[in-house]
């Protein structure tokens, strides 16, 4: 990559030359920012490691949002959807909710909305301590048995939005509830209820009293096209059946005798199971406990896998942010000065700097000048710059004299918004107006001249448009001498490793 200057700017550094030396040159070599993508401030709720970014989203009870930062256009994503609950008399099984993850293609700037599937709780209509209304985002809800668990997952459109549930990319479905035992009254046995299916499994019928012969089917599991059927108990032409699951939404227990597991959440939700039945005779004794609800779909993304799961519902979201390229800015200008007027001497060519096919390095050189510049980049985000610029001072006039050598080092650590960066300037046998320049300086270190001042080894903080700190400029020389105040042009290059493309600007 060449980055020669246009004639304009070359004139316009040339203006802005450094009036020091007799006949002299003198050298700028700095390390510059670092870049990114997204470099200002992390999404909310994320925290990055290296170049991998992870954020993590709970349970609200409400629509979240993911906001794509710029650069990234894919995605790993990891969707865990709530479990079902066990009914309050005698606890039966609760089914698992789906643990899907998959890659997603996204566009930067892209919203994506997240649904976090809940558990069943306790409420308005349930049996005091049973938690059998329906976990949000879609559980079926009961009376006397327990609650479906939402679903999780995410989707391109609000739930605001008509087309909402058509826009979702990777669903986690939610466990079905278990129903209700029954104590036998010909016996002294419990008819247990059913459990809950597992995220995509049937919920299970449930168990007979001794001497008698219903029969029980849970609620059905959604598929990736339909809602699961509502489980069905009979026995002497009565009939329980649990509501069917439909698109995003498991089904409810049966209305009468509401003993039933609801449903999950999903895709498509799973069904809810049938009530408890007792015969017809008195004194009406129980013949069977009630069903388990079906567990809800799952929406696998290509090449992505499901399991079931008791963890709690969540979403992660995890992305690598491109690997920081850091920047190295080296100047050179010459100005001759004579007993009080000023004559250009100068400005030489700026260096140019040329992308190498050495991983991690480069190099460049300048008429009058030569100039060096390496860099490493290590597998924690570490990255180091080295720059020195060897110029010889000519003849010796009133304010330089002797060799100069002007090193730059800096280091950045780091990716995203944690960035720390430190530099250095050396000089070897240079005078200013007599006084001998330090030959390593500490940062900002002023030396008055006659006219004004000459500040070595100037630190300059290199900030993005948040305010973080990514990287620092060294300056060699700024000198202030009067109305004069001295600034230096420079040419860029960008670090690069192996196999990537070299800069084009």
């Amino acid at each position: 990559m060449s980055t020669s200057s246009s004639p304009t700017r070359s004139r316009a550094h040339a203006r802005a030359g450094l009036a020091l030396a007799s006949g002299g040159l003198l050298a700028l070599a700095m390390a510059a920012p670092i870049s990114h993508a997204d470099a200002a401030t992390l999404p909310s709720g994320c925290t990055q490691t290296g170049q991998t970014v992870t954020c993590t989203y709970k349970y609200t009870g409400g629509e979240q949002t993911f906001t794509v930062p710029t650069g990234i256009t894919t995605i790993d994503s990891t969707a865990i959807g709530a479990t079902g609950a066990p009914a309050f008399f005698t606890p039966s099984g609760a089914g698992k909710g789906a643990k899907v993850t998959g890659n997603l293609t996204v566009a930067p700037g892209q919203s994506l909305y997240l649904e976090v599937g809940g558990a069943p709780t306790t409420g308005t209509g349930c049996y005091p301590g049973d938690a059998c209304q329906g976990g949000f985002n879609g559980g079926g809800s009961s009376r006397y048995g327990g609650g479906g668990g939402g679903a999780t997952d995410l989707r391109t459109v609000s739930s605001a939005g008509t087309d909402s549930l058509d826009s979702r990319v990777l669903v986690a479905g939610g466990g079905g509830g278990g129903g209700t035992s029954e104590r036998c009254q010909t016996s002294d046995s419990t008819a247990a209820g059913g459990s809950g299916g597992d995220a995509g499994t049937d919920g299970t019928g449930g168990q007979n009293c001794p001497g008698f012969a219903p029969t029980s089917t849970g609620g059905g599991a959604g598929t990736p096209t339909s809602g699961g059927a509502g489980g069905v108990s009979t026995y002497e032409g009565q009939t329980s059946t649990g509501s069917s699951g439909s698109l995003g939404t498991g089904g409810n227990g049966p209305t009468f005798i509401d003993t039933a597991g609801g449903g999950g959440g999903g895709l498509y939700g799973g069904g809810g199971g049938a009530g408890s039945l007792a015969s017809g005779q008195a004194p009406h004794p129980t013949v069977v406990g009630a069903s388990g609800g079906g567990g809800g779909s799952s929406l696998v993304p290509a090449g992505g896998s499901q399991t079931v799961t008791t963890d709690p519902a969540s979403i992660t979201i995890s992305y690598t942010v491109p690997a920081p390229k850091l920047r190295f800015d080296a100047h050179a200008y010459g100005i001759n000065l004579a007993l009080g007027r000023y004559y250009r001497y100068g400005p030489t060519a700026p260096a140019d700097l040329t992308c190498t096919t050495t991983p991690g390095s480069i190099t460049g050189s300048a008429r009058h000048q030569i100039t060096t510049a390496t860099g490493t980049r290590g597998a924690d985000g570490t990255q180091d710059a080295h720059a020195t610029s060897t110029l010889t001072a000519g003849q010796p006039g009133l304010t330089l004299s002797g060799t100069i050598k002007t090193v730059a080092d800096a280091t950045t650590t780091g990716n995203g918004t944690t960035v720390t960066a430190t530099g250095s300037t050396t000089y070897t046998a240079a005078k200013v107006d007599g006084t001998k320049i330090p030959y390593k300086p500490a940062p900002n270190t002023v030396i008055p001249i006659h006219g004004g001042t000459l500040t070595l080894n100037e630190q300059t903080p290199i900030k993005d448009t948040a305010g973080n700190t990514i990287g620092i400029q060294v300056t060699a020389l700024d000198l202030h001498d009067g109305a004069l105040h001295i600034t230096l042009g420079h040419t860029t290059a960008d670090l690069t490793t192996a196999g990537t493309t070299c800069p084009s600007s």
